[in-house]
Order: C-alpha cells, then structure tokens, then sequence
C-alpha cells in the first residue's frame, strides 16, 4: 500500500481573514517540508543565457525573472558585467522568462521547460523602446542541451499517464532511456511479474556497467540497501498519476549523486491554483489471460489440458491535488499547494519454474530415495573419506561431540 502526501509553495500574497494559531501552525509545517524539498537539489534544474542588444552588445545589470506556471513561484537575478545570467536551482516544470533593462523594451519567452537536473538555454535580444511594451515570444524547443555535458533522456509527464504499463511502476520507464538494457530477470515473465510492485528487484545495464543505477525520488535516494547485493532495490513506488517525469542521466551527472552508473530520477508533480484528481483501477484476471508458455506445450498431451495458474491483481488508487485553501480562513491560491496520492496492491502471482541441484537432473534411483550412487565405498554404511558423498538426516539432532546421523548406504526411507 502506498501512500503519499506532498505540499508546495508559491510567491506570497494576502490572506483573507484572520487566521487562527492552529492554522499557522499547519502552513508553517506545510512550508517546512518544501523548504526541505527544495533542499534536495540533485533533481533541480536551471535557465541560463545571454542578454544583448540588436548590435550584439551585451546588456549587464538587466532583471530577469522566471515564473514558473504550475505554482506561480517567482525566482529573480540580474545579469553580471558579461551580460550573463543563470537562475539555479528551480524545480522541473514548465516556466515564463520575462527580462527588463533601462533604455529598452521588456521581453518575455514563454513555454520554457526545465528537466530535472538539466540547464535550459534562453538567450535574449533586446530592442530599443518603451517599458509599457512587451514583447512575448515562445522558446524555440531545445533540440540539444549545448549549457551541460550530460546525456539524457526525459520521459513527460503524458507519456508517462498514457502508457500502459503493468503495475503502475513508473521506475520501469528507465528502460526505454538510451543506452539502457533490462538484464535477463527483468526480461523473464517471472523477473516481469516480479518487477511490476515496491520493493522488488529493477535489474539494468546503462552504458555497459550492471546494477548500480542510482534511484531517486524528487533527488532523494529510493532505492535502500536490502541486502549486500549488485541489485537496485525500490524504497517507494508512486502512482503514475502522480509523477511529472521520469529522468534517465547516462553520464556526467552532478558529483553530489554519490555513486552509480546513472542516475534515475521520477519527479512528482505540484499542485496547481485549480484543484485535479485523478481514480483508477488496475486489475487483471485468470479468466482474462492467455495460459503462459511454459505451459502451452502440455495442452495437448494424453493428460488433457493444462490449466492456467491463479493470477489476480487488484490495485485501486487515486490523486487529488490543488491550493490548500481554507474557506473564509486561508487563500491558498498562488501560494501554497498539496498532491495527495494513494494506491493499494493486491496481488496473486504464481511463479511457473523447475530446477535441479547443481543443473543435473535426478536419476531414477534418487527419485526413489536411492543415493547410493553418490559413493563409490561404503564402510559398516558409512561412505569411506574420499570415495565419495555421504548424506545425513536434517531430522535428528546433532550428538554432543558434533557428529551427525548418516543415512546408512546413502539410503533415504
């Protein structure tokens, strides 16, 4: 079961009425805990650029500004001596790029998007005239990302809703990164049963090197050390209703990742001044499978048919996001937001598989209970030292000096 909570705040404005201590104490936690998301900068990105005239002379001390569309936050700088700027550490989203400079005419580019630890390139030319005239402009999409060295490949946030993807595992949108390949459990239909809840293997090779793809959620490690194992383990999974894009990273990612190959990073999304919600349910059925392979090739035999396993998956979920607005309390629009975001998983997944010790299949004696086989020289019973191996009985407790109860002749009842 998966549960998630998360709040966002935007440029501050006055509230309507008073508001009670309680309230206070609410928006103050709501806005603790963005301060501390936003502190997660592994996942935050940036807009960078050049500001000059017609002539191509470069304009210092111009304000730029940057307001993001989603939750309305306003970041601002001002071009250097070079007429450069760069606005760090803003959050992935779509964002309105307005510059002013004394002696010309305000410019504005919209539909500017920022990915997640990316540096969108917005350069501006500015015409001599009047502060009261505007001139808005939409970003030219980047084609390539010429302001960092990485190599990346962004999953949006509808490719993201409108792909159907069993298990509603957005971490699984890694494979479709460049240079990225699922090992062979990932592949199999027992690795891609497996792999579809929280807290299962996602096994990968990005660039050639195995397993050590750093998982992260909103820049926030999510993949925990289970166990001592070459394999990424999932912390958290959150609905795909809830997720912004997902952010594959080959190489040259920021230092601070610590370690890994790559670096995975699912952003969630904000809340907006309208209030969205989003139900599903995702359930799949024996009645509405076909029979697995492993097992079609017994269909036909003198046996009959091979029925098909049991296999049910139940998973139920919702979304509901908008300003956290108190009625006659708290206006909460262009200021603070929440995303609420709940899945429940039920699952009956039967594992079709056959094994055999050491990939040697038992004889027909062993199958018995024979395993006389496995010594060449038995002693009173006992398989003389170096002639062979001698099998014990699991049931009888060991004897005080340590010795152990032998199946007499490698006979097992």
């Amino acid at each position: 079961m998966n549960t998630m909570i998360r709040t966002g705040k935007a440029s501050s404005r006055k509230a309507y009425g008073r508001i009670p201590s309680i309230v206070v104490v609410a928006i103050l936690a709501m806005l603790c805990a963005t301060t501390y998301s936003h502190a997660q900068a592994k996942y935050l990105g940036a807009i960078s650029g050049v500001v000059s005239d017609s002539t191509g002379a470069t304009i210092p001390g111009a304000a730029i500004s940057a307001k993001d569309t989603t939750t309305q936050y306003v970041s601002k700088v001002v071009t250097d001596a070079t007429g450069a700027y760069t606005i760090p550490f803003i959050t992935p989203d779509t964002y309105e790029v307005t510059v002013s400079a004394k002696g010309f005419g305000p410019q504005t580019k919209t539909d500017v998007v920022v990915t997640a630890g990316g540096t969108a390139d917005v350069p501006f030319t500015l015409l001599v005239g009047s502060a009261s005239a505007t001139m808005t402009v939409t970003a030219d999409a980047i084609q390539l990302d010429t302001d960092s060295g990485q190599v990346a490949t962004t999953i949006t946030t509808q490719q993201v809703v409108d792909t159907p993807l069993i298990g509603h595992n957005p971490f699984i949108f890694t494979t479709l990164g460049a240079g990225v390949y699922s090992g062979q459990y990932m592949q199999s239909h027992a690795g891609s049963q497996a792999n579809q809840f929280s807290g299962t293997a996602v096994q990968l090779v990005i660039n050639g090197i195995s397993n050590h793809v750093r998982l992260t959620l909103d820049g926030i490690p999510d993949d925990p050390a289970e166990r001592f194992s070459g394999t990424n383990y999932l912390g958290f999974v959150p609905s795909m209703e809830a997720v912004q894009e997902v952010k594959v990273q080959n190489t040259l990612f920021d230092a601070q990742v610590g370690h890994g190959a790559a670096v995975e990073n699912t952003v969630l999304r904000a809340g907006t001044n309208q209030y969205h919600g989003a139900v599903y349910y995702v359930f799949q059925n024996t009645y509405m499978n076909a029979n697995t392979s492993e097992r079609v090739p017994l269909q036909n035999a003198a046996t009959g048919a091979t029925p098909r396993t049991n296999d049910q998956t139940s998973q139920p979920g919702f979304v509901i996001d908008g300003p956290a607005s108190i009625p006659h309390v708290y206006n909460a629009h262009d200021r603070t937001y929440f995303m609420v975001a709940y899945e429940r998983v039920q699952a009956k997944l039967p594992i079709t598989s056959v094994a055999t010790v050491n990939g040697i299949a038992p004889t027909a004696a062993q199958r018995k209970g024979d395993f006389s086989g496995l010594c060449s020289n038995f002693v009173s019973g006992i398989c003389a030292p170096g002639a062979g191996q001698q099998l014990y009985d699991p049931t009888q407790p060991t004897a005080a000096n340590g010795d152990r109860v032998p199946f007499l002749n490698n006979q097992i009842p």
